[in-house]
């Protein structure tokens, strides 16, 4: 129903993450389950010590759903 793809990047010469890919079925949306997913995302990153930059390049009809995460 919902899938993410993190990958290791740079970003302005600093080690990152790249949010390379991110969708959720069209069946499941608008119901919490992609920010759950991104939520759940940062929590495993902070667990294993990998916070780092995230960064993407999103679809404009996305720039919303990024914004409200932060």
């Amino acid at each position: 129903m919902c899938c993410v793809t993190l990958i290791s990047s740079t970003w302005h010469g600093e080690i990152a993450w790249r949010l390379r890919a991110m969708a959720t079925d069209p069946g499941w949306r608008n119901q919490g389950i992609g920010t759950g997913m991104i939520q759940c995302l940062l929590e495993n990153l902070r667990e294993s010590d990998q916070v780092r930059p995230i960064w993407s390049n999103a679809r404009i009809s996305s720039t919303r759903f990024y914004w409200e995460l932060g």
